[in-house]
């Protein structure tokens, strides 16, 4: 009897973390058993991570309830509909929510802090086996979004970048990405385990600003001296961010990919984008309505492949693992680890 057939034979439901309302927050519930139909494969869920996605669909506006948690899992395929190739159950998979912009408020968001998901097969991203569940659940967000920004970065000439937070895990992909090539990089912290953490991964303490230091904005001055393309890449839009933006020279850009700060504006000088010739743009990672799919799996693809080598670009430590039942814990630890690494689900 195949694992699809034990499991509803023995449960009609499974465990989940849903939000119901912002008001009530996450709770752990028992829901629905998916079951798979024609060209859908039953997952089981293995490990999913606890990131700033999740914080947000559980205390943001930004998502709108009933959904289930999550944006990324990794798992194993435990049964398959008809249509399905042969040979792919049991194979360890990687399966993630695709969010096209201005869509991401839409309800019924299916996540993956549960423990069963039905997935279309081809939406499935079946990875090296050897692979550990625990560093493949890691591989969609944070490792595309980084690739996406650094494809914007790349043909901009005598570049030169400054990243924040400095040791998020983005960052901290995306310096190791651009110093591959040659770009100097500034990261900003606010904290000394982020000093700690990016010293070990070979950052210079000249290249480390923190920014509660009361001199900020000589630092920067000093770290983008040099004649270069300087480009701010901020996921957290605060004002502290803008007065390191006010520092840099001339023709400085200013591209900003997430609201972290939690503030509903900045304070930008028109002056300082007139006369400094200085700019200010949004990002957000898309691959187009037609070419999401492939573009997708071609990124998958390249962070595979580096996973499979060691991981010397793309892998993230796990530094702390939680069974489903401690969601909230997990939930609530995520800020003060996320320099040091990622905790996962299980």
């Amino acid at each position: 009897m195949d694992e699809q057939l034990l499991v509803q034979k023995i449960m009609s439901t499974m465990r989940a973390v849903t939000v119901a309302s912002h008001t009530l927050g996450p709770k752990l519930c028992d829901v629905k058993m998916p079951v798979p139909g024609a060209d859908e494969v039953l997952v089981r869920v293995e490990c999913a991570p606890a990131t700033t996605f999740e914080r947000l669909q559980c205390f943001t506006k930004v998502f709108t309830p009933p959904l289930v948690l999550g944006v990324q899992a990794s798992g194993t395929i435990v049964s398959a509909g008809e249509g399905v190739p042969a040979g792919a159950v049991n194979k360890k998979v990687v399966v993630f929510r695709y969010v096209d912009p201005g869509k991401i408020v839409e309800p019924g968001w299916k996540g993956f802090w549960c423990q069963y998901v039905v997935m279309k097969y081809e939406d499935v991203y079946v990875y090296s086996q050897q692979i550990p569940h625990s560093q493949a659940c890691l591989m969609y967000g944070a490792p595309l979004t980084a690739l996406g920004l650094f494809r914007d970065l790349v043909p901009k000439p005598g570049l030169g970048v400054l990243l924040s937070p400095g040791a998020s895990t983005i960052s901290k992909i995306l310096m190791r990405l651009l110093r591959r090539i040659g770009v100097p990089v500034v990261s900003l912290v606010r904290s000394q385990t982020s000093v700690d953490v990016l010293l070990r991964l070979g950052q210079t303490a000249a290249n480390i600003i923190r920014l509660g230091d009361p001199e900020i904005e000589k630092s920067v001055q000093t770290a983008t001296k040099d004649i270069r393309r300087w480009v701010l890449v901020d996921a957290v839009g605060h004002d502290s961010i803008v007065k390191v933006f006010r520092a840099m020279p001339e023709g400085a850009e200013y591209i900003l990919y997430g609201a972290l700060g939690g503030v509903e504006s900045i304070s930008i000088n028109p002056e300082v984008l007139v006369r400094d010739r200085k700019s200010i743009r949004g990002y957000y990672l898309s691959y187009g309505p037609e070419g999401a799919k492939k573009g997708i799996r071609s990124d998958l693809d390249v962070v595979d492949k580096d996973l499979k080598a060691g991981g010397e670009i793309f892998g993230t430590p796990v530094v702390k693992e939680y069974p489903m039942g401690d969601f909230m814990k997990a939930i609530e630890e995520q800020p003060a680890i996320a320099s040091r690494g990622r905790g996962v689900l299980y």
